[in-house]
């Protein structure tokens, strides 16, 4: 697992698993406000997942995961829905790894701005 950003209150922890498909590691999961990108149609937009959210305030600790080219295994979401992780979308398109981690973060930076 690679640090992709770590930055202020908003964003404390991005994590890209680009390369890696390894079982999420228990010790990344300190983040209150924990989010997953998932492509499986229906989940919802983070932007509303974070607004939805009545306790957020600035300080906040969040955390955003961002899945490796081709998505999770079926094995990877059961374990981030059991370590409470949500699943969220960034819209239609599917993103390059790169390219999702950096939108990611600039909605999470304008939600709890």
């Amino acid at each position: 697992m690679s640090l992709i950003a770590s930055a202020s209150s908003v964003a404390s922890a991005m994590w890209a698993r680009a390369s890696s498909r390894r079982p999420v590691e228990a010790s990344i999961h300190a983040a209150p406000n924990r989010f997953y990108l998932e492509e499986t149609p229906g989940c919802p937009l983070l932007l509303r997942a974070v607004l939805a959210r009545a306790d957020r305030k600035p300080g906040d600790t969040v955390a955003a995961m961002v899945g490796p080219e081709g998505g999770w295994t079926d094995r990877e979401r059961a374990q981030l829905i059991a370590a409470a992780w949500t699943p969220v979308s960034l819209g239609a398109q599917i993103l390059r790894t790169e390219t999702a981690a950096i939108a990611a973060a600039a909605v999470l930076f304008q939600a709890w701005s």
